[in-house]
């Protein structure tokens, strides 16, 4: 589950910055790889571990409740 969460995270910090200097390059705006360190790295990282965190509790606590399908526990859980 780490796994899976910290590559959409990633990769999403690579959409946004592929999305946003596009755009910043159609309106003619500086962006440069510092911009992309404080704007999509730095600046998430609170929230990145908030993710960490809570999804895998929230997950496994849904998982108890039988509030999801089940699976194999050790996919989930390892």
């Amino acid at each position: 589950m780490y796994f899976a969460l910290i590559s959409a995270m990633i990769g999403g910090r690579i959409v946004w910055g592929v999305v946003f200097a596009f755009l910043c390059g159609i309106s003619g705006e500086p962006f440069s790889f510092g911009v992309f360190l404080t704007s999509a790295v730095i600046n998430a990282v609170p929230g990145m571990m908030i993710q960490i965190i809570f999804v895998p509790a929230l997950v496994k606590a849904l998982y108890r409740g039988n509030l999801i399908p089940a699976v194999e526990k050790d996919i989930l859980f390892y």
